[in-house]
């Protein structure tokens, strides 16, 4: 088979690699993974791939490269979660510049790079490539600008560099599928009813269609490419549709106002708990008290008297997880970091990538949602 059928996944491991493995052996590619650790390989064992084990943070360029011999194209869905901020930032530096001396050093022909919308700046409004990014001071959005800058300057033997820019991305395995589910599982999600940035969501197939297409570029040089979804949403729209793959998936939208109201009654109700807990935290005799057998069995007694024996074994059957809280008595608050996150959500205004790689997304997101939902029941995440 001639290397330019060769294809190397750096990250094949993770939610997005790993679809994309899928999809590239359909292409007819052959495809080479690199994966931290061996566990991460889960989702792709079952292919006719080759698997390499490495840690790119501890890979020398010499290795890489080894990895690199004879393949035409690398595609890199690497990225650093270490949980400083200089040290997240180093990371992505030092990857970046990895991966291209080591694809430079190997003649690939093509490299490929998933950057993602959150480079751009809060609150910009409508964005395209054309929108200036800057450090916002957001780890996750300032490591993966530096490695775009890194990408898009430093290459100078590689014949094609694409960097593409991924909106929310949902699919099996992935964040933006889980997380909203289990937000409205077992509890009534509220959030307000008028978050104000956009979402276009994308679902994974529709990422590896592009990465493929970029594959196939006929310019030379680097590009930066924002993806988008078929559809531009609001949020609301976005957490209604998911709710529809089932009767235990509850959401409810208020006002800001009520919400706050929520907020603040939830607080005031934590608060003698949460004296309790750094007190039981900080005072060793306090907490060798309440671990006593006297604390437990006060507890109890004083309990059995308000509740009876049927209440007892209603809060043991409930500990127990062998009946469910009454919903409408559970309630689930929309966190603030979450409401901002979603607020500077911006909208992508860009036809780069119909014009230069002929793509456009096809799976809407309503037929989307109902391939999650087939996955979520698989994963038993829903019944």
């Amino acid at each position: 088979m001639s290397n330019k059928s060769r294809v190397c996944v750096l990250g094949a491991g993770g939610a997005i690699g790993s679809q994309l493995v899928r999809h590239l052996l359909s292409k007819g590619y052959q495809v080479t993974t690199v994966v931290r650790r061996l566990s991460s390989a889960v989702r792709i064992g079952r292919y006719d791939i080759n698997i390499v084990q490495a840690d790119l943070l501890e890979c020398s360029t010499e290795k890489l490269v080894d990895i690199l011999d004879d393949h035409c194209a690398l595609i890199d869905c690497t990225y650093s979660t270490d949980s400083d901020y200089d040290t997240r930032i180093s990371q992505s530096t030092h990857l970046a510049n990895l991966i291209c001396d080591a694809a430079e050093k190997a003649n690939v022909e093509r490299l490929i790079h998933l950057g993602t919308i959150s480079v751009y700046p809060v609150n910009a409004g409508d964005v395209s490539e054309e929108t200036i990014c800057i450090p916002r001071g957001d780890a996750y959005a300032d490591a993966k600008l530096a490695a775009e800058k890194v990408m898009l300057s430093r290459p100078t033997k590689i014949r094609s560099v694409v960097v593409l820019q991924l909106p929310v991305v949902y699919g099996p395995f992935m964040m933006w599928t889980t997380a909203p589910v289990q937000q409205m599982l077992g509890a009534t999600y509220t959030m307000p009813d008028d978050l104000r940035g956009r979402c276009t969501p994308i679902y994974v197939d529709d990422v590896a269609t592009a990465v493929a297409l970029a594959l196939e570029i006929n310019k030379t040089g680097a590009e930066k490419i924002l993806l988008s979804g078929p559809e531009a949403l609001n949020w609301g729209d976005f957490y209604r549709e998911f709710s529809k793959l089932s009767e235990d998936l509850k959401l409810n939208f208020v006002s800001r106002d009520q919400l706050n109201k929520l907020v603040e009654q939830g607080e005031r109700q934590a608060r003698p708990l949460n004296a309790l807990k750094e007190k039981f935290s900080n005072d060793g005799d306090f907490r060798q008290l309440v671990l006593a057998q006297f604390g437990i069995r006060t507890v109890y007694r004083w309990l059995k008297r308000r509740r009876g024996q049927e209440g007892m074994d209603v809060i043991k059957a409930r500990i127990a997880n062998q009946i469910d809280t009454p919903s409408d008595l559970a309630v689930r608050l929309i966190s603030q970091h979450t409401i901002h996150t979603y607020d500077t959500m911006p909208a992508i205004r860009s036809d780069k990538a119909s014009r230069l790689l002929g793509f456009n997304a096809e799976i809407s997101f309503a037929d989307g949602v109902k391939q999650c939902g087939d996955w979520l029941r698989w994963a038993r995440i829903l019944k």
